[in-house]
């Protein structure tokens, strides 16, 4: 799966990913349960939360 995260949402930039409050549940992770191959994240994004890619696979290129 190919992600693009996008630069703004209502006209607001979008600075952080994956960022969930403690008793949020996992599917609202930015990528929850998804097969990762490639991701654009804009430079709009400074923080990259630790649940932004929970429960995914994520292939790498050798």
């Amino acid at each position: 799966m190919k992600s693009t995260v996008t630069a703004t949402i209502q006209g607001m930039p979008v600075k952080e990913i994956g960022s969930i409050p403690e008793g949020w549940q996992d599917s609202y992770a930015a990528f929850s349960e998804k097969r990762i191959t490639s991701v654009v994240i804009p430079n709009s994004v400074t923080l990259i939360g630790n649940r932004a890619f929970m429960n995914c696979t994520i292939t790498l290129p050798r």
